[in-house]
C-alpha cells in the first residue's frame, strides 16, 4: 500500500502505470469484459449484463452435474446502465471523468449525466465536488467520500430496500 500517490513514480520509476479499473469485485488493471463466478451465489460479468448462481450449496453442484448452467437469475444492461456504470468507475478510479468523453463513448446517452450533474451540484450543501462545464471531479480534500459520490449517481441503489455494502 502506498502512502502517497505522488511517490509511486519516485518508487517505481521503471514501472510503467497501468490505467486501473473496477468491477464489482474490486480494483484491477485487467480490462477484459467477462467474468465467470464459479461457485455457489458467486456472480459472472458478461457483455450484456449481470448472472448470479445458485445459491444453494447442494442444488449448484447438481445443476452443474447435470450439464445445466447453475445460473439462478441475470440483470441485462441497458445503454443507461453501461453509462452510469462507466461515471462510477471513473470516479472510483480517477475521482472525476469528462463528459465530452462519455458523450464519445455513449453517444446521446450520456445527455442525462449533465443534466444529473446540474441536480448534484446544487444539492451538494458539502462541496464535495467541482465541475467545470466539462469535468466532474472530487475535490482532493473530500475523496475520502468518493463512494458516497459514486452512489449519487447508482441509478439502481434506490430500486432494492436490502444493502449489504453501503458507504456511510
Amino acid at each position: 500500500m502506498l502512502r502517497s500517490p505522488s511517490t509511486w513514480p519516485r518508487r517505481c520509476p521503471a514501472t510503467p502505470v497501468t490505467p486501473q479499473r473496477r468491477n464489482f469485485q474490486g480494483y484491477t488493471t485487467d480490462d477484459c469484459q467477462t467474468l465467470l463466478g464459479l461457485g455457489a451465489s458467486s456472480i459472472g460479468k458478461l457483455p450484456q449484463g449481470y448472472v448470479q448462481n445458485e445459491a444453494p450449496t447442494g442444488r449448484y453442484p447438481s445443476q452443474v452435474m447435470s450439464g445445466l448452467l447453475p445460473v439462478a437469475r441475470g440483470i441485462e444492461l441497458e445503454p443507461e446502465d453501461r453509462l452510469y456504470s462507466d461515471v462510477i468507475e471513473q470516479l472510483m478510479c480517477n475521482f472525476g471523468f469528462s463528459v465530452s468523453a462519455l458523450s464519445s463513448n455513449h453517444g446521446e446517452t450520456a445527455q442525462s449525466v449533465t443534466r444529473r450533474i446540474g441536480e448534484l451540484i446544487r444539492a451538494d450543501g458539502d462541496g464535495l465536488t467541482e465541475f467545470d462545464g466539462d469535468t466532474f471531479t472530487i475535490r482532493p480534500e473530500a475523496r475520502i467520500y468518493t463512494r458516497v459520490v459514486a452512489s449519487w449517481f447508482d441509478a439502481r441503489l434506490s430500486e432494492n430496500s436490502v444493502r449489504y455494502s453501503v458507504a456511510v
